[in-house]
């Protein structure tokens, strides 16, 4: 295990800057602040957003804007409120937010039942206390970041024709044509996500990730920027899986926030939850057949201009 996690700890450290780079690479560009910006915002669950797709669809109504989608994987509200100020340079006129379960969720509950102490909780408390100053978000989903950690990798060290690849407009996001656009059937998806897989606990006092998307809302509305909350898609599968306390304590907070801020929130959760179009229990597949996910998102952001 030591082994183990000396060689992830060295990607790392040594690959994390990649992400950072292509982000001060793509907010340091001259944007035409004429236009009107959009920008999608969330993690991989908004990153399936056909953004090309959605600007043609918008084009129509409203010829003067240009779609942007900035979703990360892994990203949440408390990552993503980092980015904020260079956010606003871009000087967005409508912000679409996918949120997801998972955003609000504990990062990681340890409270296991049993007697005996629990490595991965010991192998957290040790590193964070070794490298106090560094963020250990790979414990929340190693696989993922391991995956991108790789992508990164081979995208800047071997060459352009990689099977990642990123679109101008969805800078942060790779995109992969053995992955992303793969239709995966039910019964794979099924098999994939039992109940131990899926575990959401959401806190509702001092939850630092309301905080922080709160904040963010705060600050949008201050610089007269419209923000539109939806609840990003899921299989039926994975919905099936959410306890129903967590579902009403999601619930409460979306509709707090709505009557706070005055938001517009649209929920896609179980709107194709039975349909063939999915990569995964929780992601959209990036295909030409889900395409009805993108055409959504357009709808949503041609009624925030209404």
């Amino acid at each position: 295990m030591t082994l183990s996690f000396s060689i992830f700890s060295i990607f790392q450290f040594t690959f994390s800057d990649t992400l950072n780079t292509r982000e001060r690479s793509f907010y340091d560009q001259d944007f035409d602040l004429s236009k009107n910006n959009i920008l999608l915002l969330g993690s991989s669950h908004v990153g399936q957003v056909n953004a090309t797709h959605v600007n043609t669809s918008i084009l129509h109504e409203f010829p003067n804007s240009y779609v942007y989608n900035l979703a990360e994987a892994s990203n949440h509200p408390s990552k993503r409120i980092s980015t904020i100020n260079e956010i606003l340079e871009l000087n967005p006129s409508v912000v679409v937010y996918g949120i997801a379960y998972r955003d609000f969720a504990e990062k990681k509950s340890f409270d296991k039942d049993t007697i005996f102490p629990d490595p991965e909780k010991m192998l957290h408390d040790a590193a964070s206390s070794i490298f106090s100053d560094v963020k250990f978000d790979f414990f929340d989903n190693p696989k993922l970041v391991t995956l991108n950690t790789i992508r990164s990798f081979m995208k800047t060290s071997i060459s352009d024709d990689s099977s990642t690849f990123f679109k101008e407009n969805t800078p942060f996001f790779p995109y992969n044509d053995l992955e992303n656009n793969n239709i995966t059937n039910n019964s794979k998806i099924e098999k994939d996500h039992d109940k131990s897989s899926i575990k959401i606990k959401i806190n509702l006092i001092n939850n630092h990730e309301i905080n922080s998307l709160e904040e963010m809302i705060k600050i949008f509305q201050q610089n007269n920027v419209s923000v539109i909350l939806f609840v990003t898609p899921h299989h039926e599968y994975y919905t099936n899986l959410i306890p129903d306390s967590e579902k009403t304590s999601f619930n409460f907070i979306l509709n707090e926030l709505s009557q706070k801020y005055n938001l517009k929130v649209y929920s896609l959760e179980n709107k194709y939850s039975t349909l063939n179009i999915w990569s995964s229990a929780n992601h959209v597949a990036h295909n030409p057949n889900s395409m009805i996910y993108s055409e959504d998102i357009s709808k949503m952001i041609l009624n925030g201009f209404d």
